[in-house]
């Protein structure tokens, strides 16, 4: 169904025979209002599943997919996007559903050159509070030199450690991005953006790996590191093994899988920095079984994370600060918006729900 392009009319017009022929061996009277032979099971109606929505659902996964999983598929969306921009609107959508699609580079492209890292946190930052696209941790502060910093990733002597927190529908992450004796260190604080239903531990280490990805971008562009050139390298740790597999894996994703706008996100960064970004899992809590001083130099910064995030979380809690928008990220190559809101990933039960069911 990706190619074919019925209304719902039309839909309704070819499947009139069979159901006409169908339902009464179910049953069901022949005149049964057909809303409630589309109904999903949950609400009481007969579940048959209406091929307009399923129609919509395999055009909404092409446009989210394939974009994300580097198909030459994809580069063609891509390309037809930025040719009409207008083009996605002549894709069958329910009301209050649209796909949006932009090129990366454009999106992070930075004028007049940057002079610093916290010039271009607050660049993007005014850029995310002046409309629904962007996102950057609400929370950047610098111990030390950021010269040295800028010199030590040239170097490929520095390290970057995250971990996030989860409680009561609320996540929270912290990193620090930091030199090898400690004396330079960028520090980082987030809510995890997203809907309540979003949110979940592993949720909360992602954003806490792609905010570290976001200030290694910037330090790229600071020191003005081109890709295809030499590259440095960095070491990144965080104790949330799911995180890090999704984020560096390359298995194709499925649009409908939890975390699928962070995840794709993340890989999208990953494959644009100027950058060779190595992956380190280490455990987490080890303070609970060990003294602090016999933790390595990695264990011993993810329980210094560790206790900064659930501090963060204790400080949305008692301000009331508890729900996150889930805006579309810098370098999300496509999101999903549902009645204004963005989806983390394709909920096809949902999508199903707008189609089959008559507007209130």
């Amino acid at each position: 169904m990706a190619l074919t392009f019925f209304s719902q009319q039309e839909w309704d017009k070819i499947l009139s025979p069979v159901l006409r022929a169908a339902v009464p061996k179910a049953g069901i009277c022949r005149n049964f209002p057909r809303a409630m032979v589309y109904a999903p099971i949950a609400l009481q109606g007969v579940g048959v599943p209406h091929p307009y929505g399923l129609q919509v659902i395999k055009h909404l996964d092409m446009l989210l997919r394939h974009p994300a999983n580097q198909t030459k598929t994809g580069a063609f969306l891509e390309a037809w996007t930025l040719s009409a921009p207008q083009s996605l609107s002549s894709l069958a959508v329910p009301r209050s559903t649209r796909a949006g699609s932009s090129s990366t580079l454009r999106v992070l492209t930075y004028q007049p050159k940057p002079s610093s890292i916290l010039d271009l946190w607050h660049h993007f930052g005014s850029l995310a509070e002046s409309g629904s696209h962007g996102w950057v941790p609400e929370v950047i502060t610098i111990e030390g030199s950021a010269d040295r910093l800028v010199q030590a990733l040239l170097a490929s002597t520095l390290g970057a450690v995250s971990n996030g927190s989860y409680k009561a529908k609320v996540g929270t992450a912290c990193a620090q991005i930091l030199t090898e004796d400690r004396r330079d260190i960028i520090w980082i604080t987030c809510q995890t953006p997203g809907k309540f239903e979003d949110q979940s531990s592993t949720r909360s280490e992602l954003i806490g790996l792609m905010a570290s990805l976001l200030v290694l971008d910037w330090m790229s562009q600071a020191a003005q590191l081109k890709r295809f050139a030499s590259q440095p390298s960095v070491e990144m740790a965080c104790d949330g093994l799911i995180a890090l597999d999704k984020s560096f894996s390359e298995v194709h994703l499925s649009s409908s899988g939890a975390q699928f706008d962070l995840v794709s996100t993340i890989r999208t960064v990953l494959r644009h920095l100027p950058l060779q970004v190595h992956r380190r899992h280490v455990k987490g809590h080890l303070d609970k079984h060990r003294p602090f001083f016999q933790l390595d130099w990695w264990e011993q910064r993810n329980v210094e994370e560790d206790s900064k995030a659930q501090a963060y979380h204790r400080l949305l809690e008692s301000t009331g600060r508890s729900a996150a928008s889930n805006p579309r990220f810098f370098h999300e190559l496509v999101s999903l918006f549902i009645d204004g809101v963005k989806s983390s990933k394709l909920d096809q039960a949902h999508i199903m729900e707008l189609v089959s069911l008559p507007a209130l």
